[in-house]
């Protein structure tokens, strides 16, 4: 194992850097340094390209806000989503639109929505009937959870599997006395770091309500 040893300015020590008993493949592993000294309580951070630099620590959680209202159309979305961020909460509070309908959410990349490859299952806990989807979907289904006048409150949320780009979503909601939870699970996997989140209804607008998210990282 070969070690870089830096001798101290009087003699007093050394301190050194070594490099570990192999490299994956035995690959030559260039990192190269940041041009300048970071500020205070920075730290150093790779680009995932070898590529060394200082960052400053940022909160544990970003919060923004989105309004499904009369004006905004058929789709809501959220875009610039922090690609560090291992949770993304949604939450629909008093949402309807103009039509007795199911929503729809798909994910995306920096460049593109994923369209394909969803695998989602959904029902009721007690009270009905569940579904199971094995083949893919092209977007996450909320297959039921209908603009329901007793549905003041429901969520949907978007958790890191594992890596970057491998994503389990889940969502609930309270409906009435008979069907009284109703419950969503999906799957997916982005070719890059998900940026965006796109909700909207089958074939219908928003008409009311707001739509959060909260990202965690």
């Amino acid at each position: 194992m070969s070690e870089l040893k830096l001798t101290a300015d009087s003699g007093g020590g050394s301190v050194s850097f070594k490099g570990p008993a192999t490299t994956t493949g035995n690959a030559a592993v260039p990192f190269v340094l940041p041009v300048a000294d970071g500020s205070a309580g920075q730290y150093l951070k790779t680009d995932g390209s070898k590529n060394l630099s200082f960052a400053t620590v940022t909160s544990g959680t970003t919060r923004t806000i989105a309004n499904a209202d009369a004006s905004s159309g058929s789709e809501i979305e959220f875009t610039s989503l922090d690609a560090d961020a291992y949770w993304h909460r949604l939450i629909f509070f008093k949402v309807s639109t103009n039509n007795n309908t199911d929503f729809r959410l798909q994910a995306g990349t920096s460049s593109a929505y994923l369209t394909a490859n969803y695998k989602t299952s959904s029902g009721y806990l007690a009270g009905g009937s569940s579904t199971a989807v094995d083949g893919d979907t092209g977007w996450i289904r909320s297959d039921g959870l209908t603009n329901n006048a007793d549905t003041e409150v429901w969520e949907m949320n978007f958790m890191r599997a594992g890596t970057t780009n491998n994503w389990i979503a889940r969502g609930s909601a309270t409906q009435s006395s008979t069907n009284y939870y109703y419950w969503i699970t999906s799957n997916f996997e982005l070719s890059a770091a998900l940026s965006k989140i796109k909700i909207y209804p089958v074939n219908s607008v928003f008409d009311a309500g707001n739509i959060y998210i909260e990202s965690f990282k």
